[in-house]
């Protein structure tokens, strides 16, 4: 069975609440996969006056870098010099290069040790340099001011806007794929095959995977896998009808379109309960078992669901 059980974890961790004008609804279910690596942050206070923050991060190859950016990321965003001047974009993409940085400092990796819930003494061998060269997630951050919405995303994971009913796609997927993200990869050595970064890795940015982004002789905007996220801006209007920030899991399962119909059907009988709107969602794409699924709704689900009037 390999990363699956036997049978899915469908309990749900859910969190619904309610700070000024914006209600959100959380949502993740372990699914088919041994281990539940998606982390996500929910912060409606600590940032300052009206502004929120809300993140989903997929970890991958361990539990381990997705943890830690629950734990860090807030913390480092505020201590940020630009997002003081509330230059927010800016705050973002250093708070993210600062972070991937990180990972490979003794203290972190360290930490990342203190956070696996693999045997210490496995990270303890001449062939792993740190926890963070094999374990990496995915991020997509939405940090909503009282007049801006702004979307910071690395990897997979994605985050779509409903507006009017109609579903627009505030990031990109980060695949190997894609023309501009297969040049830099070749650019650096590498090749792409059967969409993954030297067939193994699915994705063409995120946290970790050190592995990709070690080449002395290039900076780290020029590496096979890189930590600059793409940043989308949105003012906020009340054409917006929601927010909904949530892992691969659920955008291989059904288009962004189609999970914005979903919702706004569903919505306004679940206005009090946004996470268990969320929860009927992963159930609707939980695979019924694995050999005919092809690992199609097989993932970890985390969802985040957020409307702003």
């Amino acid at each position: 069975m390999g990363a699956y059980q036997a049978r899915p974890t469908t309990k749900c961790e859910k969190i619904n609440g309610t700070e000024a004008k914006i209600k959100y609804g959380v949502c993740s279910m372990q699914g088919w996969r041994k281990t539940m690596e998606d982390t996500h942050i929910v912060d409606t206070t600590s940032l300052g006056e009206g502004i929120s923050l809300f993140a989903v991060f997929d970890g991958h190859g361990g539990t381990e870098v997705s943890k830690y950016l629950k734990k860090n990321f807030v913390k480092v965003l505020k201590e940020n010099k630009n997002f003081a001047i509330k230059d927010y974009e800016l705050a973002l993409v250093q708070t993210f290069k600062e972070l991937d940085k990180s990972l490979i400092t003794p203290e972190v990796n360290s930490e990342l040790i203190r956070l696996s819930t693999s045997p210490k003494d496995s990270w303890d061998r001449p062939d792993i340099k740190s926890v963070a060269y094999g374990v990496g997630s995915t991020a997509c951050v939405a940090l909503i001011t009282p007049e801006t919405i702004f979307v910071a995303n690395l990897g997979d994971s994605r985050c779509v806007i409903s507006k009017k009913s109609k579903a627009y796609e505030m990031s990109v997927d980060h695949k190997p794929e894609l023309d501009s993200e297969k040049k830099r990869i070749s650019a650096a050595g590498g090749f792409v095959k059967d969409n993954r970064v030297k067939g193994m890795l699915n994705l063409s940015r995120s946290f970790g995977d050190m592995y990709y982004k070690c080449d002395p002789d290039r900076s780290p905007t020029k590496q096979m896998v890189i930590n600059v996220p793409d940043i989308c801006e949105q003012k906020r209007t009340k054409e917006i009808d929601f927010l909904f920030i949530a892992c691969d899991g659920i955008w291989e399962c059904m288009s962004s379109t189609e999970v914005c119909k979903f919702i706004n059907r569903n919505i306004k009988k679940n206005k009090k309960k946004m996470a268990t709107l969320v929860q009927t969602l992963f159930n609707k794409n939980l695979a019924n078992d694995l050999k005919s699924s092809r690992g199609i709704g097989t993932d970890n689900m985390t969802g985040i669901l957020i409307t702003l009037n």
